[in-house]
């Protein structure tokens, strides 16, 4: 079992490389959604299982895609749902909110143990955010709906994708 304190997760190329480039998509893209220093992107690295990492990557103008490190991924989906876009913006503007815990960083660790670590993308650099949902406390609001955001999207993101397998499966027969 892996120690408290580091843990390696293996990893593709492929989730490398997407991984990398949702971090440094710049600020010039959103220009038109976001005044001064507002968060408008978060990558968000969440510990799935002991071997399993998933980054769930949300901009301000509603794109959303999830990667996992075993090259898996499912992007492209806030092209054909507004359920995904509604949810994607709303969890970057609820980072605003929270953004005042964030350190800024020049380094983008995966995280140790159980700690989702989300990275906030200004136009002033990266900021950094990890926390264990499981240790937020309760009168801790915008903490909580700042995890609530990230749950919705991921529901939305799910929602998207039985939909996407149904229309599959119904094409193939």
């Amino acid at each position: 079992m892996a120690s408290n304190n580091f843990h390696r997760y293996p990893v593709t190329q492929k989730y490398l490389m997407a991984r990398k480039s949702s971090i440094v998509t710049p600020a010039s893209r959103f220009e038109k959604f976001i005044k001064g220093d507002e968060v408008y992107g978060i990558v968000l690295d969440m510990p799935v299982a002991e071997n399993v990492i998933a980054t769930l990557v949300a901009y301000i103008n509603g794109a959303a895609n999830i990667h996992y490190n075993n090259g898996l991924e499912y992007v492209g989906a806030s092209k054909r749902y507004l359920d995904v876009v509604k949810a994607a913006n709303l969890y970057v503007r609820y980072a605003n909110e929270i953004f005042d815990r964030a350190e800024r960083v020049a380094y983008f660790d995966l995280p140790k143990s159980r700690e989702y670590t989300a990275y906030f993308l200004t136009a002033k650099g990266i900021y950094r955010y990890a926390y264990v949902p499981s240790k937020i406390a309760k009168d801790d609001e915008k903490a909580r709906i700042f995890h609530f955001g990230c749950r919705n999207l991921m529901r939305e993101l799910h929602e998207a994708q039985l939909k996407d397998r149904n229309a599959a499966e119904k094409k193939e027969s």
